[in-house]
């Protein structure tokens, strides 16, 4: 009887165990906005004191969830060059499609990579993501925290700015300043800087029609004039509304 019982006890501890360390597993994989600035070593490091801003190695497999990807093609000839691909922390986008605001601690990584050859396969001509081209980062930060750092220059008013070009070291910023990065963004200042219509994942806010598009709509469904037409008794009411069209 005692050995049962005692068997009974080893079965639970080691399943209270093996429960512990999933549990542990799962908290070390989920990333949060909320630990992006917080002074602990048992989250990814993506921003250090003095502003520089790491690449997470293998941020798919720690929590960063998936916003949506687009293609990029040749210009003159449509031949496609790159998947571009985008990911945030899940409570980021919890958040922002809550509230359209991306929170402070915000990580944004777009990951863009070449394209394969043409494949030709049962569902048809299939390219595929192959070695990466370049990444992106973004870090939300509207308290200017890194103001006076050492890095301030990858930092404006709203966000933090990375790249990573270089094979050799791929996960070290070659960025030099903000500006660098805002060009290609800056069609979107208006919207935090960030293309949000190319993310299905992110719902957009609802904005009111500009001015310009009211215009067109007026234009092209004018309000319709009703106009009242005395008729005499005996005319020929085909014949009057001719003449009125004219």
């Amino acid at each position: 009887m005692s050995n049962t019982i005692n068997k009974s006890r080893v079965l639970m501890a080691v399943t209270a165990l093996i429960s512990t360390m999933v549990l542990s597993m799962n908290a070390n994989a989920e990333v949060s906005y909320k630990d992006t600035f917080a002074d602990t070593k048992s989250r990814i490091s993506i921003v250090d004191e003095q502003g520089q801003i790491n690449l997470p190695e293998d941020y798919a497999l720690q929590g960063f969830v998936h916003l949506g990807s687009n293609t990029v093609t040749r210009p003159d000839d449509g031949v496609l060059q790159n998947i571009n691909s985008a990911y945030t922390q899940a409570d980021a986008l919890i958040e922002f499609n809550k509230t359209g605001v991306w929170p402070d601690g915000t990580v944004i990584i777009k990951d863009i990579r070449f394209v394969s050859e043409n494949m030709s396969l049962l569902s048809g001509e299939v390219q595929h993501q192959t070695s990466r081209d370049i990444a992106f980062v973004m870090v939300k930060d509207s308290t200017m925290r890194f103001y006076q750092s050492e890095h301030k220059q990858l930092w404006d008013s709203s966000w933090g700015w990375a790249q990573y070009d270089n094979p050799e070291q791929p996960l070290t910023n070659t960025n030099k300043n903000a500006e660098y990065c805002q060009g290609c963004h800056l069609p979107q200042k208006a919207n935090d800087w960030l293309h949000l219509e190319i993310y299905h994942r992110i719902k957009l806010p609802s904005l009111p029609a500009s001015p310009k598009l009211k215009a067109q709509s007026k234009r092209a469904n004018p309000t319709p004039v009703i106009k009242l037409v005395e008729i005499e008794p005996g005319s020929d009411l085909t014949k009057v509304a001719d003449d009125k069209s004219e």
